[in-house]
């Protein structure tokens, strides 16, 4: 119970705190195009997973392909619905207004656990991950921490259908020279509609609100169309 109290509280805060913080902001529509994929390789029972997924992130009112990000990682499962991560990250950034793309590379590790009983109805998920990131031209590696919860609920006139909302938030751990501030760096939240496609395949699309602080300048606000594939084989 008092787990629950914390993530909950956790993302009430967080969710209320970019209206009451932001005064002045810059706004964007955008899409994001991701498929996810988990597989067991040695089979359902073995406690081995690997994780594949690819991004696209499209700004400037959703016409400028603005990030593309590759991730894979190796997984273990540690207890029946926990699963251990460690993993690497390419991200390719093409900001407006400059003629160079900014390569990222992103190490990762995280942990992933579920709750085997719906609470009231709704399914509860959680992942934890620590970030080490370095761009390409500078020294510094920046370590970031970010913390998801998500909850997920059928709807009772399709079986296939349920509604998903989850919260995002980061904080940086350190300076960089390449501009990331310590503290708070984003928050996300998300609420939306998903589609079981297959036994093993979920659709899910909704409404995405990033908020990104920004030292100097006016904090950011996108408002994202979100599509997100699901696969878990």
């Amino acid at each position: 119970m008092k787990f629950r109290t914390i993530i909950l509280s956790s993302l009430l805060i967080l969710t209320l705190l970019p209206l009451g913080v932001i005064a002045d902001t810059v706004e964007d529509f955008q899409t994001w195009a991701a498929v996810i994929a988990t597989v067991s390789p040695a089979g359902k029972e073995a406690p081995y997973r690997v994780w594949l997924e690819a991004q696209g992130r499209y700004d400037d009112d959703s016409s400028h392909l603005n990030q593309s990000l590759l991730r894979a990682a190796a997984g273990y499962r540690i207890r029946p619905r926990t699963v251990l991560w460690a993993g690497y990250g390419h991200i390719n950034n093409d900001p407006q207004g400059t003629d160079e793309d900014v390569t990222e590379h992103r190490y990762w590790q995280q942990l992933t656990w579920s709750k085997e009983a719906p609470l009231l109805g709704f399914s509860l998920s959680t992942r934890t991950r620590l970030e080490q990131r370095t761009v390409e031209s500078f020294d510094d590696t920046g370590w970031r921490f970010r913390h998801l919860s998500k909850v997920t609920r059928p709807l009772a006139f399709d079986g296939r259908l349920y509604l998903s909302a989850w919260d995002e938030f980061f904080v940086n751990l350190n300076d960089t020279d390449w501009g990331a501030d310590d503290g708070l760096d984003q928050n996300r939240l998300f609420a939306g509609v998903g589609v079981r496609l297959a036994p093993s395949a979920r659709g899910e699309v909704g409404y995405l609100n990033q908020w990104i602080t920004r030292s100097g300048q006016p904090d950011a606000v996108n408002h994202v169309l979100s599509v997100t594939l699901l696969l878990n084989f």
